[in-house]
C-alpha cells in the first residue's frame, strides 16, 4: 500500500526536505536498490569487455563479419491480434520483474519489429562492406562528405513532434474505444462488433449462427427478416428493448414512470457508446497523418544507413575504431527500437 509521509512534512523547516529524502520504506532506494547494483555490474563488466576487445583486436578485417547471424530475414511485419495480459508476470515486486517483462516475446516489441530490425541491419552491414572495401580513396571522400551532410540534416525531421500527436490521438481512441465496449453480451453488440471486427464476423458469419448462439430467437430472427431495409439494422434490438420497457410499465413491473426512464436512458447509453465504436470503425484516423508519420520514421533511419556510419576520416587507431564501431552500433539499435517499436505498436492499436 501507499506509505504515508504527512508527518514527516507537517513543519516546514531546513530539515524536512532530508527527512523526506532519506526515508527508506516505500522510498525509491528501496525500490530501485537491487536494479541500480545490477546495472552497476553490469556496465563495469561491459566496460572490461570493451577494453580488452580494444586491446586484443588489431584490425577492423580480423572481426567476424556482423552481419553472419542475419543470413535469414523475415521482413514482414508481425501484427499482435490483442493485447497480450502481463499482469502475473509483474504481480510482486523483485529484482527480476523487469527482465521477466523485458524478456517476454508474445505482443513485445521484439516480435513487433524483429523483421523490420533485422532487413535493416542486413541493409546497414551491405553499406558499411560496400563503403570499406568496394569504393576507391576518392569514392570514400565522397561519401564521407554525403554522410556529414545527411548526418547534420537529420534535425529537419521533427520525429518527436511528429510521434507525440501521434501517441496523443492513438492512445484517446484506444482509451475511448476501451471504455465504450460494454461488458452485456447482447443482440445490438453483436450487431455492431459483427461490421467492426473481423473475428467476431467469422465467429459468426451468418444471422442462423447467432440463433444456435442463443442471441436470437426463430421468431425474432423472422420478424428482423421481414423489415426491408437496405442500411444496418442496429436499431431494431433497441427499439425492441424499448418497447419491452413500455410494456412492463403497463404491466406494473415497474412502480413508477421514473424508473422506466432510468431503464431506458442506460439502454440510450449503451447504443451511444455502440454507435461511438462504429464511428471510429467507420472514421478511421485521416490517413495522411499515419502516412507522413510512418514516412518520416522510415525515411529517418534509411538516411541513417549513410550518416550512422563509422567513418574512416574520424579512425584514430584500431583500437578506437573497435569500441567506437560497437558503442555506434548499440546506440543506433536503441533509437531503432524506441522509434520504430513505438511507431508500430500505434498501428496496431489504431487497427
Amino acid at each position: 500500500m501507499t506509505v504515508s509521509y504527512n508527518l514527516d512534512i507537517s513543519s516546514v523547516s531546513v530539515f524536512v526536505f532530508m527527512k523526506l529524502l532519506f526515508r527508506w520504506r516505500g522510498s525509491i532506494w528501496k525500490l530501485i536498490m537491487n536494479e541500480l547494483l545490477v546495472w552497476l555490474c553490469g556496465y563495469y563488466v561491459f566496460g572490461f569487455y570493451t577494453v580488452a576487445v580494444a586491446r586484443n583486436i588489431r584490425e577492423i578485417r580480423e572481426l567476424p563479419s556482423f552481419d553472419s547471424s542475419l543470413r535469414s530475414v523475415d521482413t514482414g511485419v508481425t501484427r499482435v491480434r490483442m493485447t497480450v495480459s502481463y499482469n502475473s508476470a509483474v504481480s510482486s515486486v523483485s529484482t527480476f520483474t523487469f527482465f521477466r517483462l523485458l524478456l517476454r516475446w508474445r505482443g513485445s516489441i521484439w516480435k513487433s519489429i524483429s523483421g523490420e530490425l533485422l532487413l535493416w541491419l542486413v541493409c546497414y552491414y551491405i553499406v558499411f562492406v560496400v563503403y570499406r572495401f568496394a569504393l576507391s580513396a576518392e569514392q570514400q571522400q565522397t561519401f564521407e562528405a554525403i554522410a556529414h551532410y545527411c548526418d547534420g540534416r537529420l534535425v529537419y525531421i521533427p520525429l518527436t513532434f511528429m510521434l507525440g500527436f501521434f501517441v496523443s490521438i492513438i492512445v484517446d481512441r484506444w482509451r475511448d474505444t476501451f471504455k465504450n465496449m460494454g461488458w452485456i453480451e447482447n443482440f445490438l453488440q453483436i450487431l455492431a462488433f459483427r461490421d467492426i471486427s473481423m473475428r467476431v464476423r467469422r465467429r459468426f458469419p451468418t444471422m442462423e449462427t447467432l440463433v444456435v448462439a442463443g442471441f436470437l430467437n426463430e421468431n425474432e430472427l423472422k420478424h428482423l427478416e421481414d423489415i426491408s431495409l437496405s442500411y444496418n439494422k442496429y436499431w431494431v434490438p433497441l427499439q425492441w428493448a424499448l418497447s419491452i420497457c413500455v410494456k412492463a410499465l403497463e404491466k406494473k413491473y415497474f412502480e413508477m414512470p421514473y424508473a422506466m426512464i432510468c431503464v431506458q436512458n442506460e439502454i440510450k447509453a449503451f447504443r451511444t457508446n455502440m454507435a461511438q465504436l462504429c464511428n471510429y470503425d467507420w472514421v478511421p484516423v485521416p490517413i495522411a497523418y499515419p502516412q507522413v508519420v510512418f514516412l518520416a520514421v522510415r525515411a529517418y533511419f534509411v538516411i541513417c544507413l549513410v550518416s550512422r556510419q563509422y567513418l574512416l576520416k574520424n579512425q584514430v587507431n584500431d583500437h578506437s575504431d573497435v569500441s567506437s564501431l560497437l558503442i555506434r552500433y548499440l546506440f543506433i539499435c536503441h533509437l531503432f527500437l524506441y522509434l520504430m517499436g513505438t511507431m508500430i505498436d500505434l498501428y496496431i492499436w489504431r487497427c
